[in-house]
Formats: structure tokens, sequence, C-alpha cells
């Protein structure tokens, strides 16, 4: 393992908001994306870190440097049904290519089934976003279906699909 997962630190966002205003960074992700200043992403970490109960956020870290390279999340967590929404953002494209997103998404789901307890985790991920959903496949999980035209990005409407995997299916 390259890599490690840790919470967010409040100095973190003078790389992540870069993260956040990079077009070729946030291109293939399902989510809203906006562009967000240094002072917006601060905010958004420091209320990740002290007032955040719900949803897991955590950094992606290499070991040998300590440097962050992007974040995992779980979130929408329903204690009740047990399971929730992941979604990860590898930022750092100079460590894009190198398997860390796939360390990364492991972790994560190694976490939310024996730390938490979930059931069942779930992704959208956009259909042209081939690379993500090999890794997604290749750790098991299974595509549910479709939602069609369900974020706008450059000026058009994007299909994504819904992939999960349940406790039971993860290795």
């Amino acid at each position: 393992m390259d890599i490690y997962l840790r919470a967010l630190e409040i100095t973190d966002y003078k790389v992540t908001s870069s993260w956040r205003n990079d077009p070729e960074v946030t291109d293939m992700l399902a989510g809203n994306v906006y562009p967000t200043s240094p002072d917006r992403e601060k905010n958004w970490i420091e209320e990740v870190i002290m007032n955040d109960r719900v949803n897991i956020r955590l950094g992606v870290v290499l070991k040998e440097s300590n440097k962050l390279i992007g974040m995992v999340n779980l979130v929408n967590i329903e204690w009740i049904n047990r399971n929730a929404e992941f979604s990860i953002l590898i930022g750092d494209k100079l460590e894009w290519g190198k398997g860390y997103g796939k360390q990364a998404t492991a972790e994560m789901l190694k976490f939310g089934f024996w730390e938490r307890n979930l059931e069942r985790i779930y992704l959208l991920v956009d259909v042209e976003h081939q690379n993500a959903i090999s890794i997604y496949e290749k750790l098991g999980f299974k595509k549910e279906g479709l939602l069609r035209r369900h974020h706008f990005r450059k000026g058009k409407y994007r299909d994504v699909f819904i992939y999960s995997i349940l406790k039971e299916e993860y290795v």
C-alpha cells in the first residue's frame, strides 16, 4: 500500500482549492462542480472538521512523502439502512495513473464495511469515465442502472451510471 487515509486538516484548503478550480481535475466528476475561492474552501474544510458528524471525508496521502493527493468520501450515510454514497477525487495530476485511486477506494470500502458496519456502498460515475468504471468493477462494484442526463458539464447534459457493492461482495 502506497497511500494512507487521514482526517482532513484545515491547512489542506491550500491544495484542495486548486483542485476544485482545475477543469481537467473536475471534468469527470458526477456531482456539482463550481469554482471556489481559497477562503470558501477553508470554511468548507473547517465545517467538515468541526461540525459534520454524518459524512466521512478523508484525505488520500502518499506514505513516502506525506503529500496530500486526493480525498475520499462516504456521504449521505443512512445509519438505519446501513448504506452510503462513495466519491473520490485524486486531485494531484502528477499522481494520476499510478493506482492510488484504486488503493484509496479499497481502503475506504474496508473502513466503511468493517469499521462502520455499512451493508451497501454506492457511487455515481460519468459514463465517459472508463478508467474509474474499470477500477470500480475490478473492486467488485456492480452496475445498477443509468441516470440519464444527470449532470450538466461543458454545455451539455451527461449520463451517469450508478454502481454499488454489498458488504458480502467485498473481499
